[in-house]
């Protein structure tokens, strides 16, 4: 009676190893099947096994039989995700391919998208690919809300994530560095690391090799070659912008209100110029107004109200020239109201510390005047997107690299482009209108006719996208007296619509067709276009014109945040989809992927005010709707809230939002990218060495005693490189005196909260130094500087200052501050003041 139940037990463990090793043979040899499918194979034969097992002997003859089906269901099962998976020929003299050597340049939007939307199951250890990141910037940058960052709306470290937590457990690799060359022969990108201030002694310099590169190195402001526009403007396309852009106006505001400067100078130092009137140029001007209207008037500078002035200069006659007309008639109304100054139809020609020249409609000129000038129009490529272009045919002289529809670089087979960097060419319908004719002209008599043109459109707009949206035009329609009526079907454009300058529907942005209307062509169609009841067949002549005049409605797509993170998404769910071989990796997307199709979700700005313009599409051209005030505001606010890159990113801003209308904005200066103690006021180095990280700046007991600490003014002379950029020569080690030192501790509560654990809790070495130094700030450390003297620093640390100070440096003021600057000479050249011994132990 033990029998069956001992062989039952004896069975079960006979299964699991025969589940394991069917899991083991197939996810090891080309991890092409994921381990939960092979485990769950593997377990069914397993089971299958075990009962075949349990049979009685009468009944092993179809047991076998049962498990030889079973075996050949997992071979099937095997077969079906190969298939799946595209491999069938992805083989090297019969042995799978290794993994794909992916590099992705860039962090931003096509970068950052592409990274986060690869499946951790091609890029895990079992996965298809390894993947490199190599960007000198080593987070991603939420960049529409950059205006607002730029005016303490929302804090830099809300919208930006940093590469690495983006890419943390996946298996992604990221290498901090700049790639200065391309070599698309050998397959090599050449990198160089040479960030001085990291103390590395000279620039690293490397190759990585890769078998895919994905290039989403983004653009660079476009000056048009504006005279001192480089060396005048601010631009708005990095975080250092809106870092740089926000300091400015700290400083502007601070000098204005000091007694020394007269009624011109403040002036031109609070007239703010905004270049451009699309929808960064916009957004800009409006942060402005509601940072001045709301806080910095208002609560700091109240005195100052009437010399403060916002001017926004536009090419077009009407702001948000892409958008609905309605939009743009409403934003203007509303900036009118508000007090900001639009310069419509004006081309600034120079720039220069002052202000900028502007070119007025009928060619007037005149000056604008202001000492702040933020540069939001246009982009351009980068030296790298050219250098690469170069290297590659079918490229020429471009402004992006020409991509075809499924994101691959033409001229290269192993290289995709997306974002700002790149552009998808569409082939023009002109250039094959007689092979086209051809096609068309199925009864072979020279002419098309109204369904022979509608066929082939339709037919051909697989391979010019441009001849969908018009082969909606020629629907044959049959008049009362039974003849087809060519006013029924051919476009208004090419009748009589023509001649009274109609133009044809744009396929592209709509912002395309207000700056280049297309004009009616030179051209007649003859009788087929006069005469409403003539032939309605064209020949090969009209039908090269109609193709001109739709080739004429190619617009690229805009270079805008919603294009690159869909063609990131796109080009992610592609390598999620299809393994890409490491040879020819571009060649065969045509055949086994869908091409990249933009799916245009409207259009958002925000203009001040809580209010903001909506214009909801389905493509560019295809308005469902317009919403303008304070509802289409709520809408703008909750969407760049839930479309930040991370959950930590949307709490963030979320917060920033609400901390800005409840408390204001936060205009201090010490640089937000501080991991401790962000936007505040401090003493100008505040570094310490970690015992034998730096061991040169590490001081022994005897150093101390006597005062000499050497590796104390080591630090310090590295730290003032770091964070003023003081050459170390201009304070030679030796060159300090050292006075006493102190402990304190201090948790972060205004940035991590009341239960904040972060913060500090160190031995400060006090060091006094004099001398002439030149200052060159580094943005990552430092957002402002100040000389001051004694009253002045008392003034700025009073309590209704609102400014916020560093808690050491406020202790340091507090207890010793006062009598060392009362007399310098005695402080550096005495020991009145030197206390080696003792360490002054003070709470925040």
């Amino acid at each position: 009676m033990w029998a069956l139940p001992g062989r039952a037990l004896l069975s079960w463990p006979v299964g699991a190893v025969l589940a394991g090793a069917s899991c083991y043979y197939l996810d090891q040899p080309a991890h092409l099947v994921s381990k939960t499918t092979a485990a769950g194979v593997g377990a069914f034969s397993g089971a299958v096994a075990t009962y075949a097992w349990r049979l009685p002997q009468k009944g092993r003859g179809w047991g076998r039989s049962l498990l030889l089906g079973s075996q050949a269901l997992n071979a099937t099962l095997q077969a079906y995700q190969l298939g799946r998976a595209g491999l069938y020929d992805l083989t090297v003299d019969g042995n799978l391919l290794p993994k794909t050597k992916v590099v992705v340049l860039g962090s931003g939007w096509g970068a950052g998208t592409f990274v986060k939307n690869l499946a951790k199951r091609v890029t895990g250890r079992d996965g298809w690919y390894d993947v490199t990141i190599v960007s000198p910037r080593n987070f991603f940058t939420y960049t529409p809300l950059l205006p607002g960052a730029a005016t303490g709306t929302v804090e830099l470290r809300s919208i930006t994530e940093a590469v690495r937590s983006l890419v943390a457990g996946t298996g992604i690799k990221y290498m901090e560095a700049q790639c200065i060359g391309i070599d698309t022969v050998n397959k090599t990108i050449m990198c160089s690391y040479n960030k001085a201030f990291r103390d590395l002694g000279e620039a690293h310099t490397f190759t990585v090799p890769y078998d895919v590169l994905v290039f989403a190195t983004g653009a660079v402001t476009n000056t048009f070659r504006t005279p001192g526009c480089e060396e005048h403007s601010y631009f708005l396309k990095e975080a250092s912008h809106a870092h740089a852009i926000r300091q400015r106006i700290n400083e502007c505001f601070e000098v204005a209100s000091l007694p020394d400067t007269t009624a011109e100078q403040r002036k031109k130092l609070l007239s703010f110029i905004v270049v451009r009137g699309g929808p960064t140029g916009v957004e800009t001007a409006a942060e402005l107004h509601d940072m001045f209207a709301e806080d910095l008037l208002p609560r700091y500078f109240p005195d100052l109200k009437e010399d403060v002035s916002i001017k926004l200069i536009d090419t077009k006659d009407h702001l948000l020239s892409c958008y609905d007309r309605a939009i743009s008639d409403y934003t203007g109304a509303f900036f009118k109201r508000q007090g900001i100054q639009v310069l419509s139809e004006s081309h600034v020609s120079s720039v220069d510390g002052d202000g900028v020249m502007i070119k007025c409609k009928g060619d007037t000129e005149r000056r604008v005047a202001g000492r702040t000038v933020i540069w939001a129009a246009g982009i351009g490529p980068n030296t790298l997107t050219q250098a690469l272009a170069a290297q590659l045919p079918q490229q020429g002289n471009v402004r992006a690299l020409k991509t075809d529809r499924w994101l691959a670089v033409r001229g290269s087979d192993s290289i995709f482009a997306l974002g700002d960097a790149a552009t998808i060419a569409q082939d023009r319908a002109l250039e094959h209108a007689a092979e086209l004719f051809v096609q068309g002209d199925t009864d072979g008599n020279g002419r098309l006719s109204c369904s022979e043109i509608a066929v082939l459109m339709d037919k051909a707009q697989s391979e010019y996208p441009q001849l969908k949206e018009h082969s909606l035009y020629f629907d044959c329609k049959e008049a009362a007296d039974g003849n087809v009526r060519t006013d029924a079907w051919l476009p208004a454009w090419l009748q009589g619509g023509a001649a009274k300058g109609a133009a044809p529907p744009t396929a592209g942005h709509k912002q395309a067709q207000e700056e280049a209307p297309v004009q009616p062509p030179e051209v007649g169609l003859g009788d087929a276009v006069a005469d409403p009841n003539a032939d309605r067949e064209i020949t090969l002549e009209q039908f090269k014109e109609q193709l001109r005049r739709i080739d004429q409605t190619l617009r690229a797509l805009p270079a805008t945040a919603q294009v690159a993170s869909q063609q990131g998404n796109y080009l992610a769910s592609v390598f999620n989809a299809h393994r890409i071989p490491p040879v020819g990796g571009t060649e065969r997307l045509c055949d086994i992927a869908a091409p990249f199709k933009y799916h245009h979700s409207g259009n958002f700005a925000y203009i001040g005010g809580d209010r903001a313009v909506l214009e909801i599409a389905s493509d560019p051209d295809k308005n469902l709707g317009v919403f303008t005030g304070f509802l289409a505001g709520i809408a703008w606010k909750g969407t760049e809230t839930f479309k930040q890159i991370s959950l930590k990113n949307q709490w963030l801003v979320s917060r920033d939002w609400l901390k800005t209308k409840l408390l204001g904005r936060d205009i201090s200066d010490r640089a937000a990218s501080k991991i401790t103690f962000p936007d505040v006021w401090t003493n100008t180095c505040c570094s310490h060495p970690l015992h034998g990280h730096t061991p040169s700046e590490v001081d022994r007991p005897e150093d101390v005693a006597s005062g000499a600490v050497p590796g104390a003014q080591r630090a310090a002379l590295r730290k003032l490189w770091h964070e003023l950029g003081i050459a170390p020569e201009a304070l030679s080690a030796g060159g300090f005196r050292f006075l006493t030192r102190l402990q304190y501790c201090a948790a972060d509560h205004d940035t991590y909260g009341p239960d904040a654990e972060w913060g500090e809790h160190e031995v400060d070495y006090i060091l006094f130094a004099r001398a002439e130094v030149a200052l060159d700030p580094n943005p990552d450390e430092v957002s402002a500087v100040r000389y001051v003297d004694a009253a002045a620093l008392r003034a700025m640390m009073a309590s209704g200052s609102g400014l916020r100070w560093s808690p050491w440096f406020r202790l340091i003021a507090e207890h010793f501050l006062d009598r060392w600057w009362a007399d310098l000479d005695r402080t550096l050249g005495t020991d009145d003041f030197v206390d080696v011994e003792r360490i002054h132990r003070l709470q925040c």
